[in-house]
């Protein structure tokens, strides 16, 4: 009799997770180099493109926000590079906020402004009145004639007069003639203006600098692939000429 044991057999190392382009595998696997897929992952994966605003060092330009505020509905076919700068003018948050900062040193500029200003208010009212004079003690008592006969005695006070319309209007004027805490708070306001102003301009041409520099870094790039495109033309065009040469 002839007996054979059988050894359990151990089980088949778990498959590595596939990791992202360029991050280590999980399960000591080396990870795929960037720009090749893996497997289950979409083909001409890359890493991903960095926030639009971004500076080309990797922080914002200047220290300030440069990001879109608004977002173009429909891209142009051609753009040229005043039109990009002035797109970006026109889009770009930090143009904007710029923008409403100014028109906020104006208002208070002008609000301040009215201390110094002359204040013209006036006022104006008709009414319909009745007057009851024995209200107010004037009146004789009873309507009747004073000294009680038909002789030549004063006439009684009536008790009620009216109905009748009055009208009323005025016009009240002042000026300050001296305060100087306005007058400083007013050249204040202006220095404000003046800074909110040169902050504004200062943040277009940052604008404008980082958009001329996108789009030069742009046209850099898409000269680059139509000079590999060629490159890889002439390889292939010397490829099949040494081949036929070879063969022959």
């Amino acid at each position: 009799m002839q007996q054979t044991s059988e050894q359990p057999q151990p089980p088949p190392p778990a498959a590595p997770i596939p990791a992202a382009a360029g991050q280590p595998a999980v399960g000591g696997a080396p990870a795929a180099p960037r720009g090749t897929s893996l497997p289950g992952e979409p083909r001409g994966a890359t890493t991903p493109r960095a926030p639009l605003g971004s500076s080309p060092s990797g922080g914002s330009l200047s220290g300030m926000q440069t990001g879109a505020a608004r977002v173009l509905t429909t891209a142009p076919a051609s753009l040229s590079i005043a039109e990009a700068i002035a797109i970006g003018l026109d889009n770009n948050l930090t143009t904007l906020l710029a923008s409403e900062r100014a028109e906020e040193a104006r208002a208070l500029q002008q609000q301040v402004r009215s201390f110094l200003l002359p204040n013209i208010s006036g006022t104006a009212y008709q009414q319909n009145r009745t007057v009851n004079l024995a209200a107010q003690g004037f009146s004789s008592g009873g309507g009747e004639p004073a000294g009680g006969g038909m002789g030549g005695g004063a006439p009684a006070i009536p008790s009620f007069i009216g109905p009748f319309n009055t009208f009323d209007a005025r016009l009240n004027f002042s000026q300050t003639i001296l305060n100087i805490a306005a007058l400083r708070e007013y050249k204040s306001s202006k220095a404000a203006v003046q800074v909110a102003d040169l902050t504004a301009q200062l943040a277009r041409e940052q604008v404008a600098t980082f958009v001329a520099l996108a789009y030069l870094s742009a046209q850099r790039s898409r000269l680059e692939v139509a000079a590999a495109r060629a490159d890889f033309d002439l390889a292939e065009a010397l490829r099949l000429s040494w081949t036929s040469i070879a063969f022959t």
